[in-house]
Formats: C-alpha cells, sequence, structure tokens
C-alpha cells in the first residue's frame, strides 16, 4: 500500500509510509476566491494551503508504480463555494476532433473528486465500508485544449454525479434525477474549466455548497426549517409563520408527523444552537463552518499508463474510490492557516516526528504482512 514519506508545512499532516495513515488536507478560507476560467492568475491560488502531490495507487502492484504524472491539488473556499485547483503533468488527453463529445466512461483521462460532508458523524474506518459509506462522487473526462463546461451546456465534456447512500457505487441519493448527468440537479453550477495541452494540464473547479443537496433520508428531528445548517431564532419565525399548516412535509414541521404545532415549538427549542443531525450524512447546501471536518477523496485515471491505475490522494484498502478510510478535508479561516504557518516545526523537529513515528509505523507494517 502507500508507503511513501512526505513531510508537509502549511495545511497538511504528516504522512508517514504506514499503511493506515490518513492524509489531511486544509482548505484556507478566502476573501477573494478564484475565478474557474482555465487560467491561473497571479496570486489566485496564493493563500491556499501547499499543493498536494505524492499521490498513492489505488490498484497496488508490485513493485508498486510511482504517480509518474505528479497529480497534484490545492482548495479554498467562502460561504458561496469550494474551489479546487487540480495540476498534473500528464500529456495524453481525449482528442475532440476525434471525439468531440465524449462519454464519460473508464477508458478516456478523467479526474475523480469524492465528497463526504459526514452530518451522520460515522467513523472514518469501518469494517463493512460497504454498508457505511454516503458521499458525493463527481467525475468528468479530461479533454484536449481550453474549455469551460457550465450548466446547462456541458461543452463536449463526459460527466458522472452520483450521490451514494451505504454504499460505494451507485446514486442512491438520486443526485443525477433519473441517472442523466447532464439533465439532473447535481451539476447545477457547478463550473470546470480546464486548459490540458502537451506541457501538462490543470482544471479549475467551482463547486457551490448548494449543489451538495442530494435529499437521502433526510433530518432526524430536523428543526433547522431554513436549512442554513443551523438551529436558531430564524427557524422559529418559520415555525411561528407555519403554525396550523397541514400537508406531507410542511415547513415548520419538526417531527414529521405532517402538522406545524406546538410539539414542533418543542423540538426547535430543544434542538436550539445545534447544527441537526442527517441520517445519511449527505444533505450540506450551505457553507461549513470554521473547523468542520469532511471526509473525501481525489485520483485520476489516464488511458496512457495502464499500468498506474489510477492515483489517488489517499489510500483505501479495498482497491475502491470510494471506500473508507478517505481523507480529511478540514476547513479553516485564514488567519488560522496563518497562524500556523508561523508555527510550522524546524526540519530538526521533523526528524524528531518521524522518529516518534517509527515504532506505530512498524507495528502496522508487520500486520499487514500477516494479513
Amino acid at each position: 500500500m502507500y508507503k511513501l514519506w512526505s513531510f508537509i508545512t502549511l495545511g497538511l499532516s504528516i504522512v508517514s509510509p504506514c499503511t493506515g495513515q490518513v492524509r489531511t488536507y486544509e482548505a484556507v478560507q478566502t476573501a477573494q476566491p478564484p475565478i474557474a476560467d482555465g487560467v491561473i492568475s497571479p496570486s489566485e491560488w496564493q493563500s491556499a494551503a501547499p499543493a498536494q502531490s505524492d499521490w498513492g495507487e489505488l490498484l497496488q502492484l508490485s513493485p508498486p508504480d510511482l504517480d509518474t504524472a505528479n497529480n497534484r491539488f490545492r482548495m479554498l473556499w467562502d460561504e458561496t463555494a469550494l474551489y479546487v485547483l487540480y495540476q498534473t503533468a500528464q500529456t495524453a488527453w481525449v482528442d475532440p476532433a476525434i471525439d468531440p463529445n465524449p462519454q464519460f466512461d473508464l477508458v478516456n483521462e478523467q479526474l475523480y473528486m469524492y465528497f463526504d460532508p459526514n452530518r451522520d458523524g460515522e467513523d472514518n474506518f469501518n469494517i463493512i465500508p460497504d454498508e457505511q459509506v454516503d458521499g458525493y462522487e463527481l467525475g468528468f473526462n479530461q479533454v484536449r485544449g481550453h474549455r469551460v463546461s457550465t450548466n446547462p451546456n456541458r461543452n463536449g465534456v463526459g460527466f458522472v454525479t452520483e450521490a451514494r447512500i451505504d454504499n460505494i457505487f451507485g446514486d442512491q441519493g438520486n443526485w443525477n434525477r433519473g441517472g442523466d448527468p447532464l439533465a439532473g440537479a447535481a451539476l447545477g453550477s457547478i463550473i470546470v474549466a480546464q486548459n490540458n495541452s502537451t506541457t501538462g494540464g490543470l482544471a479549475e473547479i467551482t463547486i457551490p455548497w448548494s449543489s451538495f443537496n442530494a435529499a437521502g433520508d433526510g433530518p432526524v428531528a430536523n428543526a433547522d426549517f431554513n436549512l442554513d445548517g443551523t438551529v436558531d431564532a430564524a427557524d422559529y419565525t418559520v415555525w411561528r409563520d407555519s403554525l396550523g399548516a397541514s400537508s406531507t412535509n410542511p415547513s415548520g414541521d419538526a417531527n414529521g408527523d405532517g402538522t406545524v404545532d406546538v410539539a414542533d415549538y418543542v423540538e426547535w427549542r430543544s434542538q436550539f444552537g445545534t447544527r441537526p443531525v442527517i441520517a445519511d450524512g449527505l444533505f450540506h447546501p450551505f457553507a461549513p463552518a470554521v473547523g468542520d471536518t469532511w471526509y473525501f477523496n481525489i485520483g485520476q485515471i489516464s488511458n496512457a499508463d495502464s499500468a498506474n491505475f489510477m492515483p489517488v490522494y489517499n489510500w483505501t484498502e479495498s482497491f475502491f474510490f470510494a471506500a473508507r478510510p478517505h481523507a480529511e478535508l478540514r476547513f479553516v479561516s485564514l488567519n488560522a492557516a496563518a497562524s500556523m504557518a508561523s508555527a510550522v516545526p524546524e526540519p530538526a523537529s521533523y526528524v524528531v516526528l518521524a522518529i516518534l513515528a517509527l515504532p506505530v509505523c512498524g507495528w502496522r507494517v508487520l500486520n499487514d504482512r500477516k494479513a
């Protein structure tokens, strides 16, 4: 599995050669969001944590290949969206002259991203991962040239969008609304701007928080009536204005009995100041709070190198991209990121940390061999 030393400064945990070391990336809050146009403007990504390379392989060979294309990413966020910059040294791409409207498949070059807002508070490690995994998967063809893909015209780029509930495959959350990623609500205002050539490639991706809207099983006793992520006075206003309403799903009905009444007020009062639990962990159409942690992974398939099968940011034990353990995506403020930068250990400290990590690593590797 993934056994590569990588000492990271701002925004990252130290990644040991141990199988089982979950990588953590810190997305930095920004007051000046980047523009998804496929061109990296000066200082546009400067405030983001450093680019993350050294990806492992989803399918391990013996001996394992390295990520020869030097895939890497950076992230920023604000109250509107998550912003992703992906870069690679890869030079082979879908040729629009041969295939002007490529379908998303496992043959052409593609980038995958997986996000789990984890509103149900599940552990990152599962004994039976297929039965306890919820998340959004967004994938798209990487096409030669410079093009911006937006809704409703995806501009000749094949897409897949799926919201998984208790599974690592499928669209149980109905993110595609019938299986059509172009007509479905999943893509919404997601923007993917690619710029790929014989010298490498990049993609600037904007994913509005409103896109994470798969309903799934819905909330458990949810008094967040205005769906802003917090139960507060604004939700009381919704309840008060809806008092007496009766329908299949009236606004203000916290206990789900079809009627807005005093029982819903009691539920609102008991939840006041909290962030309601969501049964499947998916529904998160609003910005995270500073300090929130999501699970995620990112990977790339290249048709040019069949032996280098899908380099991924974080390893998995089952060889499936959506399987746990995922990497962790932590949302930090710009001020917090600056403070961490000033507290980064000196190189000598890295040596001490590495030595301290060795006994644990050795234990895990030995157990891997026994397995």
